[in-house]
């Protein structure tokens, strides 16, 4: 199980692992609503979620970065 450590990282800062998260509850429930219903729902919802929770933390990460080029 050497593959796993070397080739990926868990500590992913531009996309954050909250995130990763949140897509991937997402696509359970879009698979869920999909057996019950037999059609694709509304994915207007779950775009902007996921998208909001991007554009968080890609405005967390560049202020962060800011941060950390300021003289102590």
């Amino acid at each position: 199980m050497t593959f796993l450590p070397q080739n990926f990282d868990l500590d992913i800062q531009s996309f954050g692992v909250a995130t990763a998260v949140i897509v991937a509850f997402s696509m359970g429930w879009v698979t869920a609503l999909v057996r019950v219903n037999h059609q694709l729902p509304d994915f207007g919802g779950l775009v902007l979620l996921i998208g909001a929770l991007y554009g968080v933390n890609k405005v967390a990460g560049a202020v962060g970065s800011r941060m950390d080029d300021r003289p102590k």
